[in-house]
C-alpha cells in the first residue's frame, strides 16, 4: 500500500507550467488529490480483476460445422467379414512387433559395443 501512495503522490504533485502560478491552482490541487484517491481506492480492485481475468481467461473459439460428403466407399471394407478383419489387424501388429524387436536388438548391440569399446 505504501507503494501505492509513493506512485500516487508522483502523479499527482505534478509541476505545474509557470504560466498557472495563482492560488486557485494551488487550492484545487489537495481536492483533487482527495477525488483521486476516492476513486483509486473504489475502482482499482475491479480494474487489477478485470485485467487478470482477461490475461488468464481461454478464448472461445466457435466450432464451425464441417460436413464430410464421402463419394465413394472403399469396396473391400464392406466385403471384409468380422474374421477376415481381424486377421488383418492380428498380422498388422505382428509385423509391428517383428520390426520393433529389430530396432530394439540393433539399438543394444551399437550401445553395448560402443561400451565395451571405450572400456
Amino acid at each position: 500500500m505504501l507503494y501505492l501512495n509513493q506512485i500516487f503522490r508522483e502523479l499527482v504533485s505534478l509541476p505545474t507550467s509557470p504560466k498557472r502560478k495563482g492560488r486557485s491552482n494551488e487550492k484545487l490541487r489537495p481536492i483533487f488529490k482527495i477525488i483521486a484517491w476516492r476513486w483509486f481506492k473504489k475502482n482499482c480492485p475491479q480494474l487489477i480483476t478485470k485485467w487478470l481475468q482477461g490475461q488468464i481467461a481461454f478464448k472461445i473459439v466457435e466450432k464451425s460445422k464441417t460436413q464430410v460428403v464421402l463419394e465413394k466407399q472403399d469396396p473391400n471394407l464392406n466385403s471384409l467379414a468380422k474374421s477376415q478383419y481381424h486377421v488383418q489387424e492380428v498380422k498388422l501388429l505382428r509385423s509391428q512387433v517383428k520390426l520393433l524387436t529389430g530396432i530394439l536388438v540393433s539399438i543394444i548391440t551399437i550401445f553395448g559395443g560402443s561400451f565395451i569399446w571405450l572400456s
